[in-house]
């Protein structure tokens, strides 16, 4: 553990800091490599994953607090849920921000969001593995529940996993955990790049993967707050799959009005599941089993399912020279396969 990497005229550069922003750096570097082959103006990739920055601060600040209102802000002053240099971001939270942020881009410059998408995807699995095995791991956060397996991680004394469980007790590294699901991600998408049938494919397939290796690293943490979910609000998550499945019925049968009111469902059933997120269980008295996390990633599979569907067999296709390098191109850029 290690959450100042170094100090320079007194302050300190936090390695969550540098770790997050090397992601992103890394990120921005392969996409400027990877955008001639996929046929989309590097300009408009590399503005649309800076817009990525800010939609995932907000996001992740706005969904912390919705998530530790009771917990943390409850009685404070407003200003209080500003403070972001003070900690709290939440992933699910950033990563929809992050969205909203590229398909606003996009729509004022009046791009495609599906071969855009498709671009950035890989670099967010490669981004996680490095945010998470260098930023997560070394601040301390993020740690798992306690565990006798040989690759059990001891924090130091004054960690906030050791403070929780006591000196001595191993837990599981689920950091790492979600450092590999990222690299499984990176990998798993870049192999399937090339094999698409149609713009978007690549996208729905991030939100799906991540979900799934999401959900099962949530039964390994150990960090205490991981929210929770009221019974009543499975409901919501039923609703919005059924939504879902109107949307592609309609979308199969082509009728306008249908996929309109089918994803005005889907909305109120999000909008039904973000209500049913808490921190404090004061007032509940029936509650599943899963995280706050672990919610969302059902809803976010859900939609990853869907959108895949929908551009497998709905969807633009892919342009025909796609993965290959311009015909103006230098000879290097045939190498450029990021």
């Amino acid at each position: 553990m290690h959450p100042v990497l170094f100090e320079i005229f007194g302050y300190q550069v936090r390695t969550y800091s540098v770790a997050m922003a090397l992601g992103f750096v890394v990120g921005l570097i392969l996409i400027r490599r990877r955008a001639p082959l996929e046929r989309v103006d590097v300009d408009v990739a590399l503005n649309a994953a800076v817009s990525t920055i800010f939609g995932t601060i907000i996001g992740g600040r706005a969904l912390f607090v919705i998530t530790t209102w009771g917990d943390n802000f409850a009685g404070k002053p407003w200003y209080e849920a500003l403070k972001i240099w003070q900690g709290g971001l939440v992933f699910y939270g950033g990563f929809f921000g992050s969205i909203i942020s590229v398909v606003a881009y996009l729509k004022y410059r009046r791009q495609a969001f599906g071969p855009v998408m498709d671009l950035i995807s890989p670099y967010v699995g490669l981004g996680l593995a490095i945010h998470r095995s260098l930023g997560c791991f070394m601040n301390g956060c993020c740690f798992g529940a306690p565990t006798d397996l040989p690759w059990g991680v001891h924090f130091p004394p004054d960690a906030p996993a050791t403070r929780l469980y006591g000196v001595g007790q191993a837990v599981h590294p689920t950091e790492i955990y979600l450092a590999l699901n990222g690299l499984f991600i990176f990998l798993i998408l870049r192999w399937y790049r090339n094999r698409k049938v149609r713009q978007g494919e690549v996208f729905a397939l991030l939100l799906a993967l991540y979900a799934v290796g999401r959900f099962i690293v949530e039964f390994y943490r150990g960090d205490p707050v991981r929210g929770f979910v009221a019974q009543n609000q499975l409901f919501g998550l039923a609703v919005f799959v059924v939504g879902l499945v109107l949307f592609l019925f309609f979308t199969w049968k082509r009728l306008r009005a249908g996929q309109v009111a089918a994803l005005m469902f889907v909305v109120a059933a999000a909008v039904m599941g973000f209500m049913g997120i808490y921190s404090d269980t004061s007032d509940v008295e029936q509650i599943t089993p899963f995280s706050t996390s672990q919610f969302l990633g059902f809803y976010v599979f859900a939609t990853g399912l869907a959108m895949f569907l929908r551009a497998r067999y709905f969807g633009d296709p892919r342009p025909p020279d796609y993965g290959r390098p311009p015909l103006d191109a230098a000879p290097a850029t045939a190498n450029q396969l990021g």
